[in-house]
C-alpha cells in the first residue's frame, strides 16, 4: 500500500481483515495524508482552518462510528486525529511505515513487483495506491502575462499553511473549487482586502440545508440521479436565493454538472462584503492584476486554487495515465495490470473515506480470488463506458474520469462487486498473481 492517509487506512484495514499481508508505507512522518498540517516538501497537505465539508457521520468508516463529541463539521485536526484512533483501535500501527517514500516500482514479468523506496528495496505481490487525487500543483500554463514584473508573491494552495500568510495583504484568490472558497473566506477574515477571480461562477449547496447536513439528506423513496439533482438545485435556491444576490456570475452549466460548492460561510462573506467577485485573470503588473474585463487591482498576493494534477512518478510510464490518473475499472483496476489497484482516486465532491472503505472491500476479495474484474476483451469498453457515464453526469467537470457519485458510486460498485464474484466462481477463484 502506498500511502497511509485516510483512504489508504482504510484499504489497509480491509486487506488485513481478509488475511493479507498488507504493509502501508508513507512518506510523511505521520499518517493521514490530507488532513496532516506538516512540511509542504511531503505533497499536498491541510492548511490550518481546513474542515470537513462532509458531516461528521457521513465521512465516518462504517465500523468506526465519528465520536459525538466533534462537530457537524470536523477540522481537519479532528479528522486527523479520528484517522490516528481508527488505526490504533483496529491494530493497524505496526502494518504502516512511516518516513519511508517510494521512489520506484518494477513490475515483474511473471506478476508481483519490485519497490524502491528511500528505506531499501521491497519484493511484493500487489499494489495498492492510496496517494488519491491530489498530485502536483496546477498552475497556468502558460504564465499569465506580466509574471516577471510582478512585485507581490504568486503562490499555490499547496504552499498556503494559514491565515498568518495573509495580514496585512491585499489578497487576490482564484479558481472555483473547495480551497478556493476556503481560502476566500480566509483572505475575507484576516486580510486587508479580499478579492475572488473566478473564470466562471459555481453553484452551491448549503452545508445545513433546512436544518440537517445536506449530506444526509435521502428521499423518501428512490430517485434518478436527475430527478435527485433537481430536487437539491430547487432546495439550495429556496435556501439561498439568486446567485446575483451574492455577486456571483451565472456558472454557465447546470446545477450539479460539476459537484457543488459546499458552504455558508463565503457567501456570507460575499454578503456582508468581506470579499469582493472578480472575473478571471488576464495578467499581472507590477503592482498588481489585470482582469479579462479590462479592470485591474493592486494586490499584494495571489494566490492560485487551480487544483491538481494527478502524478503517479514511481510507477512505470506505461501504467501512470495523464493529469487525471489512469483509465481504471471500477475507479480502482488497472486494466492492464492485474496486481495493481488504486483507492480514494476519486472525486465524490464530499470526503471520499468510506468509499475508499468499499473500494477496499473489492480489492480485498480481488487478491484472495474472490472477484475477478471483466475479461480482458471487455475491459477497454467497460472503462470506455464508465467514462461515459461521468461525462454525461459532469460534463462541466475539468477532471471528468474523476468523477462520481457519492450515492450512486457504492451502490454500483457492490453490484460490480457480485457480479465479479460470479466471475471468480466461474473460474475457479484463481489469483491474480
Amino acid at each position: 500500500m502506498i500511502g497511509a492517509g485516510s483512504a489508504g487506512i482504510a484499504a489497509l484495514k480491509t486487506l488485513r481483515d481478509r488475511g493479507l499481508d498488507a504493509v502501508a508505507v508513507e512518506a510523511a512522518d505521520r499518517l493521514g495524508g490530507r488532513w496532516v498540517n506538516k512540511d509542504p516538501e511531503l505533497g499536498p497537505v491541510a492548511y490550518r482552518t481546513l474542515h470537513s465539508n462532509t458531516s461528521r457521520d457521513a465521512l465516518a468508516y462504517a465500523d468506526f462510528p465519528a465520536p459525538r463529541h466533534l462537530p457537524v463539521f470536523p477540522s481537519a485536526v479532528q479528522v486527523g486525529e479520528y484517522c490516528e484512533h481508527y488505526v490504533d483501535a483496529f491494530g493497524l500501527r505496526d502494518r504502516i511505515q512511516l518516513g519511508e517514500r517510494v521512489v520506484t516500482t518494477t513490475r515483474k514479468p511473471g506478476g508481483g513487483w519490485t519497490v524502491e523506496t528511500t528505506n531499501g528495496t521491497r519484493e511484493v505481490g500487489a499494489l495498492v495506491v492510496a496517494t488519491g487525487p491530489f498530485g502536483k500543483p496546477r498552475l497556468p500554463e502558460p504564465a499569465l502575462p506580466g509574471l516577471s514584473s510582478f512585485g507581490g508573491e504568486v503562490l499555490h494552495v499547496h504552499d498556503y499553511q494559514g491565515p498568518s500568510q495573509l495580514k496585512g495583504k491585499r489578497v487576490v484568490v482564484v479558481g472555483v473549487g473547495t480551497s478556493a472558497v476556503d481560502l476566500a473566506c480566509d483572505a475575507a477574515e484576516h486580510a486587508d482586502v479580499a478579492l475572488h477571480s473566478m473564470r466562471r461562477g459555481a453553484w452551491f449547496l448549503p452545508e445545513i440545508l433546512f436544518g440537517r447536513p445536506a449530506d444526509r439528506y435521502r428521499p423518501p423513496v428512490p430517485l434518478s440521479w436527475k430527478a435527485r439533482r433537481a430536487l437539491f438545485a430547487r432546495a439550495a435556491a429556496a435556501q439561498l436565493g439568486p446567485l446575483a444576490t451574492y455577486g456571483i456570475a451565472h456558472p454557465g452549466h447546470g446545477y450539479g454538472e460539476v459537484h457543488p460548492l459546499r458552504s455558508g460561510r463565503l457567501l456570507s462573506h460575499l454578503a456582508h462584503g468581506n470579499v469582493a467577485t472578480r472575473p478571471a485573470l488576464a495578467g499581472y503588473t507590477a503592482n498588481g492584476v489585470e482582469y479579462v474585463d479590462g479592470r485591474s487591482d493592486d494586490a499584494d498576493m495571489v494566490l492560485f486554487c487551480t487544483g491538481w494534477l494527478v502524478e503517479h512518478p514511481f510507477l512505470p510510464e506505461e501504467l501512470r495515465g495523464d493529469g487525471a490518473g489512469p483509465p481504471l475499472l471500477a475507479r480502482i483496476f488497472h486494466p492492464d495490470a492485474p496486481d495493481l489497484a488504486f483507492a480514494g482516486l476519486i472525486d465524490a465532491g464530499t470526503v471520499a473515506m468510506p468509499l475508499a472503505e468499499a473500494q477496499g472491500r473489492v480489492i480485498a476479495d480481488h487478491l484472495c480470488g474472490d472477484y475477478h474484474p471483466v475479461p480482458v476483451s471487455e475491459r477497454a469498453d467497460q472503462v470506455a463506458l464508465e467514462e461515459a457515464i461521468s461525462r454525461e453526469r459532469y460534463p462541466a467537470a475539468r477532471r471528468v474520469r474523476l468523477q462520481v457519485d457519492p450515492v450512486d458510486y457504492p451502490v454500483a460498485l457492490e453490484k460490480e462487486r457480485r457480479a465479479g464474484h460470479l466471475r471468480a466462481r466461474a473460474a475457479g477463484h484463481t489469483l491474480p498473481v
